[in-house]
């Protein structure tokens, strides 16, 4: 386009030279000077020694300048607020994954401190129990069936069972929750650890009868009627059932939990190694 004007200009000096040859007989000299969007020609006249200066087609960039200064003013106002918006959106972006790190943590210590070991505990002491009893039908009928028998051993069985079994599965799980209440989940004391604090207190009452003076269990010998009651051999608490559940469900649902914000976490980052991979293309291609 530049050639264009240019050959269009020429022409049209030369045929005005034509035509005004009273103020132009022949150009000399031609001197031709180049500014930014401004072609700029100067004759000298040979008879005269006047001058005639020319101003012919001026170069697009000329026209189109302060239209070009206006567009940079708008690249320069549109990236400041691009930045702007970046550095909020960014800054939010980030305070979402602190948000999601700070509550992966404390879901991951709810189940390594408390209810992952809680519920193993809980699986095991019931699994036990369940098989210990299943042949009587739970602990009612099998105190019953000794008190009704005057079976000793069976007395001192299930005291011996207790003693050394489920008693300090239960000691652990009082332990547990103790040493982890600040890792409840929603914040509230369940009902369910509370029953397992009440059993665990009145059994330790109740086992202080069965001990001898040297603080190992008394034998079967010299049981009386008192050691064939009920009371004198359970809590009386119904509880098993109840804090099994209730551990269960809080612990599969921190694992639901748990899983999902690793999956967002990933998906996060993988978000964000692909704008990385695009931004880096772009500032390539502008460098």
């Amino acid at each position: 386009m530049r050639g264009n004007i240019l050959q269009k200009s020429f022409i049209a000096l030369q045929w005005k030279t034509s035509f005004t040859s009273q103020y132009l007989v022949a150009p000399t000299q031609v001197i031709k000077s180049m500014n930014v969007g401004n072609i700029r020609f100067i004759a000298d006249a040979k008879n005269s020694g006047s001058k005639l200066e020319a101003t012919v087609f001026q170069d697009d960039h000329h026209r189109d300048g302060r239209w070009w200064n206006i567009s940079t003013e708008w690249k320069v106002a549109c990236s400041f607020v691009v930045a702007v918006t970046s550095f909020f959106l960014n800054a939010r972006y980030e305070r979402i994954q602190v948000q999601k790190e700070i509550k992966l943590n404390r879901i991951q210590s709810q189940i390594k401190d408390l209810y992952g070991p809680l519920y193993g505990n809980r699986l095991v002491s019931d699994t036990s129990y369940r098989a210990v009893m299943k042949s009587h039908k739970g602990l009612k009928k099998y105190l019953s069936e000794a008190r009704r028998k005057k079976d000793a051993e069976m007395i001192h069985c299930w005291r011996s069972y207790v003693w050394n079994v489920l008693y300090p599965l239960d000691k652990a799980a009082v332990d547990l929750i103790l040493n982890n209440a600040h890792l409840i989940a929603q914040g509230e004391f369940p009902k369910e650890f509370e029953q397992l604090l009440m059993h665990a207190a009145r059994m330790e009452f109740v086992m202080e009868s069965w001990k001898n003076d040297d603080g190992a269990l008394e034998s079967a010998k010299r049981f009386d009627d008192d050691d064939y009651l009920e009371v004198s051999n359970a809590s009386g608490l119904i509880f098993r059932t109840q804090i099994l559940t209730h551990v269960k469900q809080k612990y599969d649902t921190l694992r639901d939990e748990q899983k999902q914000i690793l999956l967002d976490i990933s998906s996060d980052k993988q978000a964000d190694d692909i704008l990385a991979k695009i931004y880096q293309k772009v500032t390539h291609q502008d460098l």
